[in-house]
């Protein structure tokens, strides 16, 4: 049972002037309960679990390369009758020619209407170099106070460039 159907059934049981201030309290109810942590490089990736689908493994060999797109985009993965794309944070961030493991760790992204950000990524897979665990809010709350080490996904998003999933032009020589 969600938030809304307790609230919808306490309000049932109570006279309505209650229900402004059981409306009040609905509002102040955070949908993130926790956040995933994710290694990358020397840095961790903070992500709220309102933004992460799923967290997969995926063995390089079932990767389908891209090789007209930037170093950054490293191909598709096959998963739930889905195509996803894979970024590689570190190429996009680091090194343009990091090397890629024999499994890597994968966040799946899912969209959130409060935040258009994550609307242009839903549905690609972050490639990270392992998840790390997650914390509550006030644990991440007392972590994001270290912003050198610490990067929460809302200030990575801005980072990605949008010629990242776009194909890198092709000329053919006559």
């Amino acid at each position: 049972m969600n938030t809304a159907q307790v609230s919808t059934q306490i309000k049932s049981n109570y006279p309505t002037d209650l229900y402004q201030d059981l409306d009040q309290v609905d509002d102040q109810i955070s949908p993130i309960k926790r956040y995933i942590l994710a290694s990358l490089g020397d840095r961790v990736l903070v992500l709220a679990d309102i933004f992460v689908a799923e967290i997969m493994l995926v063995e390089r060999a079932f990767i389908l390369p891209l090789p007209f797109f930037g170093p950054a985009l490293i191909g598709l993965a096959h998963h739930q009758g889905r195509l996803t794309p894979l970024l590689s944070l570190a190429r996009l961030l680091n090194d343009a020619n990091a090397l890629i493991p024999e499994v890597v760790s994968v966040i799946c992204l899912k969209g959130d209407e409060t935040n258009p950000a994550t609307e242009d990524v839903a549905g690609a897979g972050l490639i990270v170099d392992r998840v790390v665990g997650t914390v509550s809010p006030e644990q991440c709350a007392d972590l994001l106070q270290d912003s050198i080490r610490y990067l929460p996904l809302e200030q990575l998003l801005p980072q990605i460039p949008s010629h990242a999933w776009q194909p890198n032009r092709w000329y053919s020589v006559i």
